[in-house]
């Protein structure tokens, strides 16, 4: 592997590439997708004039801030590449790579992860860094950053539950990312 790609590259190249594979599953993004997370980022493509081609019903609901009725479409593509993007934030150069890999690209990826907080169940590396990582929720075993109450139950036993199930519960395994493991530097 002689080629080197840099981080905010290869996590481009991903997004790219998972958008453009024809069986992509959009099935995340048309259910799921938070769009008022990016709405800033929307307003600017409005803006811009950029989304010309935007449904009426779409427009007024993104001025009304009706962001949770705002169905999904096409249009919003460079939107959906931006949240492909930022989904790889805090992942290991490794990671990167393999995803690489996975769509037959052989590239070294080099660069230093952007700065992460670790969860103080699982010990890994997953969520915002400082005061950004507030009340996070670790996607590697779904313990919540604010301490034994929003969990309802202690540290201890959501750390003896992820030893035991991988997850602070049984119950969080459905919400854990199966990949999480291989996405996060683990800590001590």
């Amino acid at each position: 592997m002689n080629k080197e790609i840099n981080r905010s590259k290869a996590k481009e190249l991903i997004a790219e590439t998972i958008l453009n594979e024809s069986n992509c599953n959009l099935t995340e993004l048309k259910n799921n997708f938070p769009y008022y997370d990016y709405i800033d980022e929307i307003n600017k493509h409005i803006i811009n004039g950029d989304f010309k081609e935007l449904t009426k019903q779409n427009l007024s609901r993104i001025k009304k801030e009706e962001l949770f009725e705002i169905e999904f479409d096409l249009i919003f593509r460079p939107i959906y590449k931006l949240y492909f993007i930022d989904s790889f934030n805090h992942v290991i150069n490794e990671y990167l790579q393999m995803k690489l890999q996975e769509f037959g690209i052989e590239m070294q990826v080099i660069g230093e992860v952007e700065p992460t907080g670790q969860c103080p169940c699982c010990l890994y590396y997953s969520n915002e860094y400082g005061e950004d990582g507030a009340w996070d929720i670790c996607m590697v075993c779904f313990w919540e950053d604010g301490g034994d109450a929003p969990n309802h139950m202690t540290l201890q036993e959501a750390q003896q539950n992820f030893k035991r199930y991988g997850a602070i519960s049984k119950a969080a395994l459905e919400f854990i990312d199966v990949e999480g493991k291989l996405k996060y530097k683990k800590g001590r």
